[in-house]
């Protein structure tokens, strides 16, 4: 579509701009209506170059909720190789392939020139499904996403079910052809009735370059009551968590950051929960939380970072590293100069 317009546009600055107009808006108004054509997973190149059939997981152009409505190891799932899962997820951030079991695919959707593929990852107490877009042609990343889902019982009173408090925090997906929505609901159940529960629906899209872009958050009212005995983050403190189901590549993420360590950094029941997504950012996509520090000098973030240094939730010397690989000179002069004096007695810098 977007040559068809371009060339367009070179016809109409030449002399026979009249008679060539018409035809190629003709020309771009046929196509345009014309549905998208439907892609065979079995035919996308890089995947067909690596001997990896995903057509039996393919997502439908409808919602569908099928692929994460199911357990595990139901049938509809595509196993990996060791080799195929180094090539799809090998050196991809966010991943701690070391972790649990090897990662296979669920899902697979083609978004224009994109394709996603949804993996399964058996990690922890539940699992994770890893979003990961690709190109289609070459095969390059383009971006990623992860999502936890998990379950806790505890057992308060040996096998008497009423006893039992039971913990959640799942999460399943529904897709159209644009992109798709994360449902997730968390909450406590005790004796088997819901003691508290929230529900969130993440609003996601694919970008012509792959980005997974995190459009926008619907947030349901709690419903129940929580108590100051178990974990159980209010809302204040799961709006800023909503920053871990930012993709990699979607910027937003740090703004977003910024906006609510300046908001809830200095109040004393969520100020660790914003620590704690500093120390995500550190863990994971450290230059890119660098750099936005030393280009909008964000007060808050700056005092986030600090604290997070001061009270020894991450060493000194790791932060020092990381801004000695910084390929921006005055971003590295700028946070070397800044963090000079940070950290405990006899820290680097």
């Amino acid at each position: 579509m977007n040559r068809l317009i371009i060339l367009a546009l070179i016809v109409c600055s030449s002399m026979m701009a009249t008679a060539c107009k018409g035809s190629k808006s003709e020309a771009s108004n046929a196509v345009s209506e014309q549905p998208q054509q439907a892609v065979n997973l079995a035919e996308v190149p890089f995947l067909k170059a690596m001997g990896l059939d995903v057509s039996k997981v393919a997502i439908g152009t409808e919602y569908d909720t099928k692929i994460f409505a199911t357990d595990a190891g139901q049938g509809k799932e595509v196993r990996l190789t060791d080799k195929q899962v180094k090539q799809l997820l090998g050196g991809a951030p966010l991943i701690d392939l070391g972790e649990g079991s090897a990662p296979f695919v669920v899902g697979a959707k083609v978004f224009a020139d994109n394709v996603m593929l949804v993996f399964w990852h058996e990690v922890g107490d539940g699992h994770e499904l890893i979003l990961a877009t690709y190109n289609v042609e070459k095969g390059d990343l383009r971006d990623i996403s992860t999502t936890p889902s998990w379950e806790f019982t505890q057992e308060w009173d040996g096998e008497n079910i009423e006893g039992q408090t039971q913990t959640y925090d799942h999460c399943r997906a529904t897709f159209n052809t644009d992109g798709f929505v994360l449902h997730r609901k968390n909450g406590r159940n005790l004796g088997g009735k819901s003691v508290w529960s929230q529900e969130r629906d993440y609003n996601f899209a694919i970008t012509a370059d792959g980005i997974i872009k995190l459009n926008k958050i619907d947030v349901k009212p709690l419903k129940g009551k929580q108590a100051g005995e178990y974990y159980e983050p209010t809302p204040e403190v799961e709006s800023i968590y909503d920053v871990n189901y930012y993709s990699y590549n979607d910027m937003e993420a740090l703004a977003t950051l910024d906006n609510l360590a300046s908001t809830y950094f200095n109040r004393e029941n969520t100020k660790e929960p914003v620590m704690t997504m500093v120390m995500n950012f550190m863990r994971g996509r450290t230059q890119q939380l660098l750099q936005y520090i030393a280009v909008h000098k964000p007060a808050a973030l700056i005092e986030a970072l600090h604290e997070c240094i001061t009270k020894e939730w991450t060493d000194k010397g790791v932060l020092y590293d990381a801004i000695q690989e910084m390929p921006d000179a005055s971003a590295k002069k700028y946070l070397n100069e800044l963090t000079a004096q940070w950290g405990p007695e006899g820290a680097v810098g």
